[in-house]
């Protein structure tokens, strides 16, 4: 591996573990599978099942169903968009249970090409709608990711930091840094595996999860 890059690596995990140590942490692990449907070279529609962990994962977090769709419009410009239908477990307080969300998010990447490395810039808004309560939290998402590929190694790193600004004011603002990769392991399906700090802003005090996530995806693309 790049001495370089096992630099970079080394110093964003001593970046992660002394930010969390600055307030309450807790570990969270996600899993989901992804069906991808090419319907052009340009267009494709996909279907993924999300389920996830909290409480330093002694409990469900949430189950998600999602329809997400991507557009290649040229010159390293998509544009996404994103349907969720989400049951959020709640397992604090008298009332327990699951609320059923909605969630939207439109979206707009733009890749840079660079001499050693691909620099995306990614945008969106997102609403979310609590199904029963009608409450909608509304925000907009900024994410930087840099995929540095290794000549003769198979699980090339990309780092990125997420930004989360809110809309209103029942949604915090949060921040995550993070790293992952992902690999072939046919011709048509690949594993990604991730892991990023989330940093939470609420009003009385900052709280941080250390978020584990594995996808299982493949497509009917061929190559």
């Amino acid at each position: 591996m790049n001495k370089g890059l096992l630099l970079v690596l080394i110093a964003f995990l001593i970046f992660s573990k002394n930010q969390a140590q600055a307030g309450e942490t807790e570990t969270k692990f996600w899993s989901s599978i992804n069906y991808t449907n090419w319907v052009n070279k340009r267009w494709n529609v996909g279907v993924e099942q999300h389920f996830r962990l909290k409480d330093n994962l002694n409990a469900v977090d949430n189950f998600i169903s999602e329809l997400n769709t991507n557009y290649k419009l040229g010159n390293k410009w998509k544009l996404q968009g994103e349907l969720r239908y989400i049951f959020d477990r709640d397992n604090k307080g008298e009332v327990q249970g699951y609320d059923p969300f909605i969630r939207y998010r439109f979206g707009v990447q733009k890749g840079f090409k660079l001499k050693r490395t691909l620099l995306k810039l990614r945008a969106a808004y997102q609403i979310k709608k609590e199904i029963n309560k009608g409450n909608e939290e509304r925000l907009l998402r900024f994410r930087p990711t840099l995929e540095i590929p290794i000549r003769n190694w198979k699980w090339d790193p990309n780092f990125f930091i997420a930004y989360f600004h809110p809309l209103t004011e029942n949604v915090d603002r949060s921040f995550r840094y993070g790293v992952s990769t992902e690999r072939k392991i046919r011709t048509n399906a690949k594993l990604l595996f991730k892991y990023f700090l989330v940093r939470k802003e609420k009003e009385n005090n900052t709280s941080y999860s250390h978020v584990f996530s594995i996808r299982y995806g493949f497509s009917n693309k061929k190559k």
